[in-house]
């Protein structure tokens, strides 16, 4: 799953293949392409990663006696990265 954060506003919002996400401010926003992998971005935002299969088990697993939430992995994506795409990239 990708998400972008945006610098400007600090919100951070889910990347949709069916329309635009936009951050609060509006300044930043991006969307999934049609095979669903490669995202264009734009604005001063960064893009974020969580490993699915990582998110589902901490979605499947059982509550935590601590009461805390089960742990899942995310990663900020680095650029240039192939799946990622500025309005100046092809």
């Amino acid at each position: 799953m990708k998400l972008i954060y945006c610098r400007s506003c600090g919100d951070i919002r889910a990347l949709r293949a069916e329309s635009e996400a936009r951050c609060f401010c509006g300044a930043s926003g991006g969307h999934y392409r049609s095979d669903g992998v490669h995202a264009d971005i734009a604005g001063p935002c960064v893009p974020l990663g969580v490993a699915n299969m990582s998110f589902e088990a901490a979605l499947a697993a059982p509550p935590r006696e601590d009461g805390r939430g089960n742990s899942f992995e995310a990663f900020v994506i680095t650029e240039p990265c192939e799946t990622i795409h500025r309005p100046a990239d092809p």
